[in-house]
């Protein structure tokens, strides 16, 4: 999972990643895949809301404004169904 989220970091890689038979492009992979590690710490006192604001906080370039931050996590929500649950605890 490290090497398919582009989040390897250590050892060796060889050959070559396809998805669905296509060559995998990072830039568009990492647009329309979500990927969280067990080992990523959530906080029980946050809504799943507020910890995207976070995770995009931490993760997005800082060229980019806290408006498009915000149209993207609004996309990101709608695109994996989270609406609903917006308000809830994670």
């Amino acid at each position: 999972m490290d090497v398919l989220a582009g989040r390897k970091t250590g050892g060796y890689i060889d050959g070559s990643i396809n998805i669905s038979g296509y060559p995998k492009r990072q830039e568009t992979f990492a647009r329309i895949s979500g990927y969280c590690e067990q080992n990523d710490i959530h906080s029980p006192h946050v809504t799943i809301y507020e910890s995207l604001i976070y995770s995009a906080w931490l993760r997005v370039p800082a060229e980019v404004d806290s408006n498009t931050r915000k149209m993207f996590i609004e996309e990101v929500m709608e695109l994996v169904e989270l609406n609903p649950l917006r308000n809830s605890l994670i």
